[in-house]
């Protein structure tokens, strides 16, 4: 409420006290009676209890309805007039007859702190007779009123005015009589005023009447009218009150449900609150739009779930609403599962909430609710995800992963059958690895890139979703999908690395994927396991290459075993493989390399680099053969990898490589021979020269990559020469200095007599001269190339017949279109969609007019917006363009952002702005306006103002870190300080800001809120003042502890002494006259004497609790074994007379204070000795739990029992649960066992059932 009540509040709160002050014994209390807003009574004063007596009103006490009062039909005439107190703040009388005496009941409202009315008054006034003198008393009353008291006769004209006039209108009395009340009254009022007026003549009464009145100065004033037509004077009775700031009040209340109102609809969440009923009173536009089906909240108000439920559901939501508002305990984040006008279900997160009154009564009941389908989706679809996974990983081979990953995904999205594909080794062609409930056909199972469904879901790289199979040209198996009915196919490539790597298809029936969800999911759940399907790929690829490959794979270790050989050692050397895996691997190695092969295999294992060597080894058969091995160092240690190759029809190759190496030395061009069968390389002095390399550095993989600079090219060459072809081409090499180098390459294959191939060569002539000539020529051609190359804007030039002559690498990626492809036809070939758009008008106009033409356009077959420049040239036109989507995108996420930032700023009182850094422009959310009271002024100001708004004291530091945030990388500024309000208030204030720089890191606009803190700052002082008082009252009990601890230490040794003499000389007492005392004197003494040793007991006891608390305790190595063994050693003859059984597990070794721990099981074995049951032998368990951070001991026993109500009263100090002549002791040894492990940091605790046995447990924390 916006209305200032203070003044009206005010002289309600005094009418509120003395109506309570009536209660009491006062002199001549007033009559008054308090009730709330409901009509319900709260206090009667004394002398209104006597009226009410007097009246025969029987009301026994507060709380009684005010109704009851009444008569039926006065009730409802008092209900309208107490409705207009209670909804209109205005003071009303009620006239009522109570007997033979008619009274004046005047009602007033009573408003809290909200200006809300909180209650209203009742003064019981009565009616005086009118007389002579009552009339001139009457008429000082009337005078006295603030409202205007007025008569009009039959033509409308004021025949009597009371002096309110003047206030309300401006018009004393004598200026309105005689006139027309038609005169004073705003023309758009009459004609309803007229009617009204007729209507009061006619005999109705009418009340609450509003119009307006044209006030002396000329503004408008809003009356309320109360009018009765009096037959016998002829004349009109009217009283009128100034409504002005209640129609003020209205106007804002309507203002802020509105906004409120705006608010709530605007929020996501279903919002709905409901009565004591279960009728609906408020709903959200999200809950009865999306979830009712409504078109207006007006459509749900009053209605109750099982109107708009299912009965039975809906019996079942007012039930469980019901049990929320009588227990008054809210319902918070329940998960629920519901379904909306629709049928479509959702899960929700639901929070209910009861609303009470003042008096704690729960009114209705507030629900919120948020969906959380896709969250939950999610979170399913990621359990199923990870199921995925842990398939693959167990599955033996990739055959069998896809088996079991097509089964748990067609059941899941509930397809009828699946293949997965795998791409071939030479990516040409796609082979079929699995299938769930496949097609039984032989037919197709295997599919080109681009054929089938299979291979253009390989081609495209993209999602495939085909609804229509049995009339879709590009689907080939037909006979299979129309037998099992199916006419859906969704096909998902499975890419690894930017690279499709197997493609998994699936079929169902398109009724069953109405909304096609399987789509996305299964895009996401292709992407999410591409990991997996790759690693297990290369797995079965690998365990291929072990299998089949031609060459020697073998596991050795260096205990002289080998560990593991692929099938080729069999084929090669002819042993069975187990012969070959118990043989010392020495066995098999010639005498001569042996020492060699066993050095270089020991150097892997060390560590150092592999090197490669060659041996011979000795056959099934008795013959040697050369084999080159390669060793590789495995992760475990003491193992080494092994790969070889047999070279022994190649190892004569080099005697035959002699006689040109003889020839190619005296050459001046770069020649070098490669030994196709050892791998050796042989260069020219030449050569050596210009690439600086001896031959062994260009030994085995990689020698090709050092040299030549194009290495796709130098592999290209090998592969021709080693085919039997020749080459010749410019290339360029490296050195071993880096520098590059021009020569022309000749190259082809050596043969030996027999027409093998032995050997390949390579001739190199220096070109670099002529490279340089070359370079020379192109450079001035190139330089203008480059520069179009080199931009970042999309170019291409058109001739007039719209012919592309060229296309930047720029326009290749931002239009997808390669240069080859495009060159020399025609642009609008390419893209037709554009010719309706204005690319083709522009450039139609620029090729026109001569003219450059500037334009932004976007391009929908793309997605993209593009700026675009049109230069137009002699023979066409050159065009420049770039892509402005994320500039498009990010203006239009700052307008959203805007908008919502005054939405949430609207709803949270925060002030947000916005800082154009760059134009220097500020603007500031309504609340900042709203809660501070700062004057709008323009944007170009606003920066200005807020600067000088700072406190003197702080706008320094402020402006200064601001200043240092924007020159520096940070994203968020945060800062509080003092803001001066217009009405030189102080208010604390939090600035946190969002920095947004360019792509050159410099700060071009800042968003951010101001957040008042100054209630939050002065709550935080006075935290720290209470803290400090609680710091130091935490010293003061500190130290009265100690003193306490001291004084029960003191005392316990005092207590003592006096009881040892009593103890002495009752002894000494029985001794010396036990012949003279009676049995009844030895009596007294013995109770005497066993009363004294008791309580010396009790105060040893008390000083042993004492103690525990105030030891140091040294913590050490205990074997809980020997100290239970040490504990029974103490107790044996107790043991053995009471016939007990131990039962000890293996106990731990813990750390701990070890007199301390072994009273506790010390009393506790005892305890469960001494309470055991009669003519039982107590059998006592003791064992112990290790849990992550503590040992748990327990110890258990079968004796008598205690009952759960007393678990906590046996470890409070001096409590017994048994007489001493039952069992003995002073219930104070379990209170020294929790104190004792307690000081450890642990637990104690006891679970028993009586006539069964107890288990005592406590904990002793590891860290100890």
């Amino acid at each position: 409420m916006s209305r200032d009540f203070r003044k009206s509040q005010s002289s309600h709160k005094i009418g509120e006290i003395s109506a309570e002050l009536g209660t009491t014994k006062s002199i001549s209390p007033p009559p008054i009676i308090i009730i709330n807003p409901t009509g319900k009574i709260l206090s009667i004063s004394l002398s209104a209890k006597e009226k009410l007596d007097e009246a025969g009103k029987d009301i026994s006490s507060s709380g009684d309805s005010i109704y009851s009062l009444f008569s039926h039909d006065s009730s409802s005439n008092f209900k309208n007039i107490f409705q207009k107190v209670l909804y209109n703040f205005s003071e009303e009388i009620y006239q009522s007859n109570w007997g033979e005496e008619e009274v004046n009941l005047k009602l007033t409202p009573v408003f809290d702190q909200n200006f809300l009315v909180k209650k209203i008054q009742i003064s019981i006034e009565e009616s005086l007779p009118i007389s002579d003198g009552g009339g001139k008393r009457f008429h000082k009353i009337l005078e006295q009123s603030l409202d205007i008291i007025c008569t009009l006769d039959d033509k409308g004209v004021f025949r009597d005015v009371s002096s309110a006039s003047y206030r309300i209108l401006g018009y004393k009395p004598q200026e309105l009589v005689g006139r027309k009340y038609l005169d004073f009254l705003y023309p758009e009022d009459m004609e309803v005023s007229t009617l009204n007026e007729l209507a009061i003549r006619s005999g109705q009464e009418k009340n609450y009447l509003t119009n307006r009145f044209i006030h002396k100065d000329g503004t408008l004033v809003p009356i309320i009218w109360s009018a009765k037509w009096d037959e016998d004077e002829n004349l009109m009775f009217c009283i009128g009150k100034d409504a002005s700031e209640i129609r003020e009040i209205e106007l804002r209340s309507q203002e802020e449900r509105s906004m409120l109102k705006a608010i709530i609809d605007n929020i996501p969440d279903y919002i709905f609150v409901i009565d004591q009923d279960h009728k609906t009173i408020l709903t959200n536009k999200k809950f009865y739009s999306d979830y009712l089906g409504k078109n207006s909240e007006e459509e749900t108000l009053g209605l109750r779930p099982v109107d708009y439920f299912p009965v039975e559901e809906g019996l079942e939501i007012m039930e469980d609403n019901s049990r929320i508002m009588k227990s008054g305990i809210p319902v918070l984040n329940r998960r629920d599962a519901v379904y909306d006008h629709k049928g479509k279900k959702d899960i929700i997160l639901l929070t209910k909430v009861p609303f009470k009154d003042e008096n704690g009564k729960v009114n209705g009941l507030v629900g919120i609710a948020r969906n959380i389908t896709d969250s939950y989706n999610l979170e399913k679809e990621q359990k199923f995800v990870s199921r995925l996974i842990t398939a693959l990983g167990k599955s033996e081979s990739l055959s069998s992963a896809f088996s079991k990953t097509l089964k748990l995904i067609s059941k899941f999205l509930n397809f009828e059958s699946a293949e997965a594909w795998e791409i071939g080794y030479d990516k040409s062609i796609l082979l079929k690895s699995a299938d769930y409930k496949g097609f039984s056909t032989l037919k197709n199972t295997d599919f080109s890139k681009g054929e089938g469904l299979p291979g253009i879901t390989w081609k495209s790289g993209k999602v495939q979703v085909w609804q229509d199979l049995e009339n879709d040209a590009r689907f080939i198996r037909k006979e299979e999908i129309l037998e099992k009915k199916l006419n859906l196919g969704i096909g998902i490539p499975i890419i690894f690395k930017e690279e499709v790597i197997a493609a998994l298809t699936f079929f169902g029936r398109r009724e069953k994927h109405i909304e096609l969800k399987s789509k996305a999911i299964l895009k996401r759940l292709a992407y999410q396991i591409s990991n997996d399907v790759q690693r297990k790929m290369t797995e079965n690829r690998l365990n291929d290459l072990f299998l089949h490959s031609t060459n020697l794979i073998a596991v050795v270790g260096m205990d002289g075993y080998l560990k593991k050989v692929n099938p080729a050692f069999t084929r090669i050397f002819g042993y069975a493989e187990a012969y070959l895996l118990t043989t010392p691997f020495t066995e098999f190695l010639h005498p001569d390399e042996k020492e060699t092969a066993i050095s270089r295999l020991k150097e892997v294992a060390a560590g150092l680099s592999p090197k490669p060597f060659q041996n011979r080894c000795l056959t099934h058969s008795g013959e040697w053969k050369w084999i080159s091995w390669t060793p590789s160092l495995l992760i475990e240690k003491g193992i080494v990898h092994v790969f070889g190759m047999d070279v022994t029809p190649i190892k004569t190759i080099n005697l035959e490589l002699l006689k040109y190496k003889n020839i190619i030395e005296s050459s001046k061009d770069g020649i070098g021979l490669y030994s196709v069968g050892t791998g050796d390389v042989f260069l020219n002095n030449a050569f050596k020269e210009t690439l600086e390399y001896e031959e062994d550095e260009l030994l085995g993989e990689g020698a090709l990559e050092k040299v030549y600079v194009d290495k796709e090219l130098a592999y290209q060459i090998y592969k021709i020469l080693i085919s039997g072809n020749y080459w010749e081409g410019d290339l360029q090499l490296r050195n071993k200095s880096g520098k590059l180098l021009d020569f022309y390459f000749s190259g082809g294959p050596i043969y030996n007599r027999k027409g093998e191939l032995i050997a390949l060569f390579a001739i190199h002539t220096d070109i670099s001269e002529r490279k340089r000539y070359e370079v020379t020529l192109k450079e001035y051609g190139g330089r203008i190339e480059n520069i179009l190359e080199s931009i970042t804007d999309g170019f291409f030039s058109l001739t007039p017949t719209w012919e592309v002559t060229y296309w930047n690498k720029a326009a290749e990626n931002l239009l997808g279109v390669s240069r080859e492809e495009i060159l020399g036809k025609e642009l609008w070939n390419y893209f037709p969609e554009a010719k309706a758009l204005l690319f083709y008008s522009k450039y139609e106009e620029a090729m026109r007019k001569n003219i450059k033409v500037t334009f932004e356009e976007y391009f929908e077959p793309l997605a993209t917006w593009f700026e675009v420049n049109v230069y137009p040239k002699v023979d066409g036109l050159s065009v420049y363009f770039k892509d402005i989507t994320g500039r498009k995108k990010f203006d239009s996420e700052i307008k959203l952002a805007r908008d919502r930032f005054e939405l949430v700023a609207r709803a949270s009182r925060e002030a947000v702005y916005d800082w154009n850094i760059s134009t220097n422009l500020l603007e500031w959310s309504e609340s900042y306006y709203e809660v501070y009271g700062f004057p709008k002024i323009s944007p170009e100001k606003t920066l200005q103002q807020w600067e000088l708004n700072i406190h003197k004291h702080d706008r320094e530091n402020v402006v200064k870190k601001l200043n240092a945030s924007l020159k520096s990388s940070d994203e968020v500024w945060n800062c509080e300080y003092r803001l001066i309000q217009p009405d030189k208030k102080i208010a604390v204030v939090r600035e946190r800001g969002f920095i947004i720089r360019d792509e050159n890191g410099e700060a071009i606009r800042m968003i951010g809120s101001l957040q008042d803190i100054t209630q939050l700052t002065q709550n935080e002082r006075a935290l720290e003042e209470l803290n400090h008082e609680l710091e130091k009252h935490s010293r003061e009990l500190a130290v009265s502890n100690a003193e306490l601890e001291q004084f029960a230490y003191i005392a316990s040794h005092d207590l003592q002494e006096p009881l040892r003499m009593v103890t002495g000389f009752l002894t000494q007492l029985q001794r010396k006259y036990d012949d003279q005392l009676d049995d009844k004197a030895r009596q007294y003494i013995h109770f005497a004497t066993d009363g004294a040793v008791r309580m010396r007991q009790i105060i040893l006891d008390l000083l042993d609790y004492s103690r525990v608390g105030k030891l140091k305790y040294n913590y050490e190595i205990i074997d809980l074994n020997l100290l239970v063994n040490d504990i029974i050693k103490l107790h044996y003859n107790l043991i053995q007379d009471t016939k007990t059984i131990i039962e000890i597990n293996d106990l731990p070794i813990i750390k701990a204070a070890l007199t301390p721990l072994q009273r506790v099981l010390s009393n506790l074995i005892t305890n469960s000795i001494k309470y055991s049951k009669e003519e039982v032998s107590p059998v006592i368990k003791i064992s112990v739990i290790e849990q992550a951070k503590e040992w748990e001991i327990i110890v258990t026993d079968n004796g008598i029992g205690i009952n759960e109500l007393f678990y906590d009263k046996i470890f409070v100090i001096f409590q017994r649960l048994h007489s001493r002549d039952d069992y003995s002791g002073t219930g104070i040894g379990l209170a020294i066992c929790k104190k004792i492990v307690e000081n450890h940091g642990g637990k104690i605790w006891v679970v028993s059932q009586e006539g069964v046995g107890s288990s005592f447990h406590f904990t002793i924390p590891k860290h100890f």
